[in-house]
Formats: C-alpha cells, structure tokens, sequence
C-alpha cells in the first residue's frame, strides 16, 4: 500500500481554503476587469475594426492594379471576299496597369501581342501585331475633380470617426453600468448591516421579555409581540441575503472571469465617499452652461454634421447625367514574326490615338426630381432629429440634476434628522417601558419607525448617486473625486 506524503495531507486544508477564499471587490477593479474581460468590450472593438475595414476597402479602389488577358479566337467562316481575309486562329496576350484617382480620373496603360493567321492569295499567312497603348478617362459631370469620390470618402472617414465617438461613449456607459450596480451591492450591504443590528436588539429584547414574564412582570402578549419582531427583521434580513446573491449574480454576467469565484466586498470608506458625493454635486451646480467640453457627444453631433454636409453633395447628383470624356493614345508594329514585328514599331511612326465623349441620360428626369427631393428631405429631417434628440437629452441631462441634487439634500438632512430625535426617542422609550410607564407596542413602533429611517437613508443616498451616474452618462469628463475612476 502506497503511503501519502504527510506535506500532501497538511497542504490539503491550505489548498482548500485557498480555492474557495472570496475575491474582495473594489470599484476601480470591477471597471479594470469589465475593460479587460468583458463580452461587450470585445464586440466594441469588432464594430470598431468594422468600420476601418469598409474605409481600407474603399481606399483599394484607388490603388494601382496589374491587369493581364489572354484570349485565342478559332472560326472556321469563309471570306465574303478576296481581299476582307478571315483571320484564325487569333491569338492576343495583354498585359498592363491601371488606376483610378481620387480626382475623378482613370489612368491606364498596356503593352499587347496579337498573333493571327489567314489565307491570302490561296497560301496561309501570319500577321503579329506588337503594341503598347496609353489611356485616361475623365468624369465631367458627377464627379469632375472628384466631387463624388471626395464626398465618399470623407462620409468613410467620418463613419469610421464616428464609431471611435461611439464607442467610448459605450465604454463610459459600461464603465457607469457598472459604478450603479457596485454602490447598489454596497447599499444592500449597508442595508443588511443596520438589519442584523436591529435583528441582534430584538433578540436582546425577546430573551428581556422572556424573563419579565417568568418574573410575572410580562404578560404572554408581550411576549408574542417580540417573537413577531424578531420574525419580521429576520425576514427583512433574509431579503437583503437574497438581494445579495441577485448583485453578485448581475456582477458575474458582466464580467465571466468572476463566474466560478466566491465574491465578497473589500472594505469601503463610505464617509469619503459621501464628502466626494457632496463635492460633485457642488461642483456640477457651479457650472450654469453646459460642459461641452466633459461630453464625447458634440463631437458625435459635428461629426454627423460633417456626413451630412458630404451626403447633401451625393443627394444633389441623385439621377443626373453621366458624361465622360475617354483619351487613348497607342502605337504598334506589325510583321509577320515577332522579332520583325518589334523592328517595324521601331522603325515605322504607327502612332495614333482614340478620342470619345460618352453621354448617359436617365429618362423620366420629372419622376427622378420628385425621388431626389424627397430624399434629400428625408436626410435633412434625420439629421436634424438626430443632433436635436442629442442636444435635448445634454440640456435636460444638465437642468435636472441642477434642479433635483438640491432637494434630494434637503431629504437627506430632513431625515438625518427625523433619525436623530428618533433615536433619542427609542432611548427614552425604553426607560419607560422598563418602568411601566409604556406598552411594548410603543417601544417596537418607534424601533420600526428607526429602522425605516435608517434604511430610508440609504435609498435617499442611492438616489443621489443614480442621479449623478445619469449625469455622467453624458458628462463622463466632469472633473471631481467621486468622478476620478471614470477619468
């Protein structure tokens, strides 16, 4: 029998409690992960790589490109005459460059062999044709000195501009998103703290009430009405434990790499963090304009100013005509080898060139104006929705937390209050209830009523945060200590 190391045996608890020990969470390392692990990061930077694709896809089109063809035609149809030959087998290789520039151009340039054979005068003869031939092609309407294709790519660049504006606004969401729900995690624990105090009081007094009634000083009443206490702030309790594993659960789909691990907060500075609460709230109530400069959004907004602008351009060529004006210059030889061929292109001027002007009119211009104008008012209408939708949510953004953070503080102090004389009032009244002088029902409705204020607090608190969390969703650059995580 195999005998097992004891540093194995003593290793294993250590193991153990190693494997299952909590990760305590901060905030500034929930948002470090959720930027490193999270799911929806990845799919930011997928729509991001996206764009920058479509804008290098674009871009190839004005690239040099090396074009080649090879084609060999065979008939076996007669001459119609003596002297018109029908050439077969016809064999023609090309090989050349071309590009298209961003000036509406098209440039172009080949060198070729055509090898053909016919019958002439009863006997079989061979023809090669060597040449080289230079071409360019200019738009002279829709996109005379790359009207068209400057409007296109300024729409790709500022696309691929805008998606980069998108998606750090995203990521300051995500980042908010996840600020809200570790304050809500703190808050339930928070709750659940003052609960198990009040829980461990009640037990206190039921294990008094007990003792009262076996000195014949309490009534069974008494007695039952403590149970019923205890039973309600153990139930309150059980409720926060659940709210609990709902948090971590929402925590866990945020952010996979914590799915397998036991979670667990680390410990906070709640006082610093209502001074830092308090702070920001000043300081956003200081500022009377908007903050344009702590928003990613009034770029989005001149960004898509700058895309429509460029569609307005294409929106006005809808359906017009195309005309273009087509220039070939080419020179060759021709002989019956290849050798003799290139001889006669260098002996022989067989220069020439091609000239052609090409015109394309769509017809049914009255139904192509109806269609053109109500798409350029369509464009107009969703731009104009889009930076009024934008800069109404900035100003209602600014003006409500102006017009709400004073009150929620008033709340806050009105209660703190009511939770100071309330206190004072529990002292008092358990002094007369142990004299006699008060029923339990008043002693446990004014702790209940303590607690409520307590866990009233808390939620004022929460609000105050969701309020400035709504703030920061468009104001992510506002510059205060409750902010500096997000900067």
């Amino acid at each position: 029998m195999k005998m097992i190391p004891l540093a194995l045996v003593l290793g294993l608890p250590q193991m153990a409690l190693s494997a299952t020990q909590p990760t305590e969470i901060t905030e500034k390392l929930l948002i470090k992960q959720l930027m490193d692990e999270s799911p929806s990061i990845e799919a930011l930077r997928s729509r991001v790589g996206q764009t920058q694709f479509k804008q290098g896809d674009f871009n190839q089109q004005f690239r040099w490109n090396l074009t080649s063809s090879v084609s060999r035609e065979k008939t076996n149809e007669k001459p119609l005459i003596t002297f018109a030959p029908v050439f077969s087998p016809n064999t023609t290789l090309s090989v050349g460059v071309q590009k298209k520039t961003q000036k509406g151009l098209q440039l172009k340039g080949s060198v070729f062999h055509n090898e053909r054979e016919f019958e002439f005068g009863g006997s079989p003869t061979t023809r090669n044709i060597l040449g080289a031939q230079f071409g360019i092609s200019m738009d002279l309407y829709r996109d005379l000195l790359g009207q068209t294709s400057k409007a296109q790519l300024g729409q790709i660049e500022q696309q691929a501009k805008q998606q980069k504006i998108k998606a750090r606004i995203e990521k300051s969401e995500l980042k908010i998103s996840m600020r809200r729900l570790y304050w809500n995690i703190v808050a339930n624990a928070e709750k659940l703290r003052i609960s198990r105090e009040l829980l461990k009081s009640s037990q206190k007094q039921l294990k008094l009430a007990e003792r009262r009634q076996r000195s014949g000083i309490a009534d069974a009443g008494e007695v039952a009405l403590y149970y019923s206490q205890v039973s309600s702030r153990e139930s309150r309790v059980s409720y926060y434990q659940f709210q609990e594993i709902n948090l971590y659960k929402q925590l866990k789909s945020l952010i996979p790499a914590l799915s397998n691990k036991t979670v667990s907060l680390a410990k906070y500075d709640m006082e610093l963090a209502v001074k830092q609460v308090v702070q920001c709230s000043n300081h956003i109530l200081g500022m009377r304009q908007i903050p344009f400069e702590s928003t990613d959004y009034d770029e989005l907004i001149s960004s898509s100013e700058k895309i429509y602008d460029d569609q307005k351009k294409l929106s006005n060529l809808y359906g017009k005509p195309d005309v273009s004006l087509d220039g070939d210059l080419f020179v060759k030889g021709v002989d019956d080898t290849y050798s003799r061929a290139m001889d006669d292109w260098q002996d022989n001027d067989r220069t020439g060139y091609r000239v052609a002007l090409n015109v394309t009119i769509p017809l049914g211009t009255k139904e192509t104006k109806g269609v053109r104008a109500v798409k350029k008012e369509y464009e107009r209408l969703q731009y104009r929705a889009f930076k009024n939708e934008i800069s109404s949510k900035l100003q209602a953004a600014h003006m409500g937390i102006q017009q709400a953070i004073p009150y929620l503080f008033q709340s806050i102090e009105a209660q703190k209050k009511e939770n100071y004389y309330l206190s004072k009032q529990i002292k008092d009244a358990k002094k007369k209830y142990l004299q006699g002088r008060i029923s339990a029902t008043d002693l446990t409705n004014s702790q209940d009523n303590f607690l409520s204020t307590e866990l009233g607090i808390i939620e004022t608190k929460l609000v105050i945060l969701s309020t400035l969390f709504d703030y920061f969703q468009y104001f992510p650059k506002t510059k205060c200590g409750f902010n500096e995580v997000l900067l």
